[in-house]
């Protein structure tokens, strides 16, 4: 991996300051450059090896280049094969999936609807819930990421990642301790549930409106 030929880290940092927003900077002061990467290991360009505990991204967390989903993908390349999650053509692998989808949920859940990102799927989630309940109150937990658009944004407590370009955004939107280890306590059968002014809390507001 030596020889690889790209442009330097320094000159990558560089040109991602110049033409991304700054929202998406890395976190660290010296981000790995990856020059590849499979399953759970990763080669920087120097060619130094490491182990990925990370493995991906909340809903992509399936590894690097897979080779199960490698394959798959690579033959439907190769076929010429439409692949189409909208509603312009049939495509035979979005209805397999959903298909396959619905052999792995609870009994009553038996339709999907797929979204590109976690993002979009919790706008999906607070929609369904707004329109089935006829209610517009939301509980989300106080230290929790829920995306990156202004619906999901609205939910975060965080400040890092908390919408703010609207005042009352936020309204009907009610924050409540996770249930972290730390706020739980022990029980004679092993169980930990939630504190009770916790539940108190919950219960409450599930009978708002």
């Amino acid at each position: 991996m030596s020889d690889y030929k790209s442009m330097t880290s320094e000159e990558i940092v560089a040109t991602r300051k110049q033409h991304m927003l700054p929202s998406v900077n890395h976190w660290f002061r010296k981000p790995l450059h990856v020059a590849k990467a499979s399953m759970q290991w990763v080669w920087d360009t120097e060619g130094k090896k490491y182990l990925d505990a990370f493995g991906g991204i909340v809903t992509i967390s399936a590894g690097h280049n897979h080779p199960r989903i490698k394959k798959r993908m690579m033959k439907w390349i190769e076929e010429d094969r439409p692949q189409h999650t909208t509603v312009f053509f049939l495509s035979e692998p979005v209805a397999e999936l959903a298909a396959r989808v619905a052999k792995l949920t609870p009994p009553g859940l038996k339709r999907a609807f797929f979204t590109n990102s976690g993002s979009e799927a919790n706008e999906m989630a607070i929609l369904l819930a707004r329109q089935y309940t006829r209610r517009t109150e939301i509980i989300a937990l106080k230290h929790a990421y829920h995306g990156g658009t202004v619906g999901t944004m609205s939910l975060v407590a965080q400040h890092t990642w908390k919408w703010g370009g609207h005042a009352g955004q936020d309204r009907g939107v009610h924050r409540r301790a996770d249930p972290g280890r730390r706020r739980l306590r022990d029980s004679a059968e092993g169980v930990l549930p939630a504190h009770p002014r916790d539940r108190e809390e919950v219960r409450r507001h599930l009978y708002l409106g």
